[in-house]
């Protein structure tokens, strides 16, 4: 019996997850799942490197502005 979307969003992760467990139990994985699976995994590890790459051009930014400041302070002095 499968359970209406609103009570699926309500559960916990260790809820959802005991739950698929259960199910797992009686039903053939199939080669759309592993594919999926694959997918995820791959848009997960895209999803890492998009974060870092963000993080290190915030930090490039911070640094550039920070030249900037400095260079415009020291015309200033000039």
């Amino acid at each position: 019996m499968t359970m209406p979307y609103a009570e699926v969003r309500e559960l916990t992760d260790e809820q959802a997850i005991e739950r698929y467990d259960r199910v797992a139990e009686n039903t053939v994985d199939s080669l759309s799942f592993w594919r999926d699976e694959l997918f995820r995994r791959a848009e997960a590890a895209q999803t890492k490197n998009m974060l870092r790459f963000t993080q290190w051009i915030a930090g490039m930014t911070a640094v550039m502005t920070a030249a900037t400041i400095v260079n415009v302070v020291l015309f200033a002095l000039a």
